[in-house]
């Protein structure tokens, strides 16, 4: 973190992961699908915030994701004919770029309110390529981004009762036409609408 003046301050950072997984096939009589495969990925992450008051900020973020298969998702494998027991080493970790600008205000003492925008840009999203039964075989598609507007309230009603709210509208659509995936379509899955809210009682202060 790096205070740049009273006013800003800028914020940054880098993480190394590498994940491995691997699999051992003992009965190789349906095939041996032995092996194993390495992700590995440097994400930065950016920030800038602008302190307009002592109860108010305007932020700037960037952030880079990585998310590796689950072995679940790698499992079984889609030879055309059928779905089958195997490791499906194809599949690619899904890499975003993140982006959101937003507003932090205290109104008062008792009352904070968030506002965001973000926008999502996934290569190589992981999704359900075939299904039999129980049974399901993932690829990677090209591209997806998601768009979206959130608004969040917490008010401290007593010092024991806090009530928190957030809606969420969000837009997360496929980039383009391949396979069975049509451009333009939803992600499905992805509600477009999400409201949140709760009351939350301590039996000490919160």
């Amino acid at each position: 973190t790096l205070r740049a003046s009273d006013q800003i301050s800028l914020i940054g950072g880098l993480r190394s992961t590498s994940v491995k997984l691997s699999n051992n096939d003992y009965i190789t009589s349906d095939g041996n699908s032995t092996g194993s495969v390495t992700y590995s990925a440097i994400n930065p992450v950016l920030g800038l915030t602008y302190h307009v008051a002592d109860t108010a900020n305007l932020y700037l973020n960037y952030g880079r994701g990585f998310e590796t298969p689950t072995l679940a998702e790698m499992g079984y494998e889609n030879n055309l004919a059928t779905i089958k027991q195997g490791f499906n080493k194809a599949l690619l970790a899904a890499k975003s770029d993140q982006y959101e600008v937003g507003m932090k205000w205290l109104p008062n003492r008792l009352t904070r309110v968030d506002l965001a925008a973000f926008y999502i840009s996934t290569r190589n999203e992981i999704i359900v390529d075939r299904t039999s039964g129980v049974d399901s075989s993932y690829r990677n598609v090209s591209g997806t981004q998601r768009r979206g507007v959130e608004l969040a309230t917490q008010t401290q009603l007593t010092s024991s009762l806090k009530h928190t709210t957030a809606l969420t509208f969000l837009d997360a659509t496929f980039n383009k036409s391949e396979g069975t995936v049509v451009g333009g379509n939803p992600l499905p899955g992805v509600p477009a609408k999400v409201l949140f809210t709760d009351v939350s009682w301590s039996s000490t202060d919160f």
